[in-house]
């Protein structure tokens, strides 16, 4: 059997319309450098939160705006439990809930 890799990217999709014109631009990213699964929500402003994990299996969030995926505005670990993060998002509030398992 052959070596599987997998990959968890970040991709952004933004449509553009303009008087005579329509175009989509397409944005990509490494949400985090870690094996593990990574989970990704859209919030206010153009703001994108994900949570995955570092490649010392240490788990992170990150906030990220749409046009600048690569440069995290934060990046923190959290702990080094081994559960994954859910991130919800209250957009009533404007608060992000992370739920995971705890050791």
């Amino acid at each position: 059997m052959g070596v599987v890799e997998e990959v968890f990217a970040l991709k952004w999709f933004e449509k553009q319309q303009s008087t005579n014109t329509f175009f989509l631009s397409v944005q990509e990213a490494i949400c985090h450098e870690g094996t593990k699964a990574c989970r990704a929500i859209f919030l206010k402003n153009e703001l994108i939160f994900t949570t995955g994990f570092s490649k010392v299996s240490e788990r992170q969030y990150s906030l990220r705006k749409s046009g600048l995926l690569n440069e995290p505005m934060i990046e923190t670990e959290v702990d080094t439990s081994n559960g994954v993060m859910f991130p919800f998002y209250d957009a009533d509030t404007n608060i992000v809930y992370l739920c995971g398992k705890v050791i």
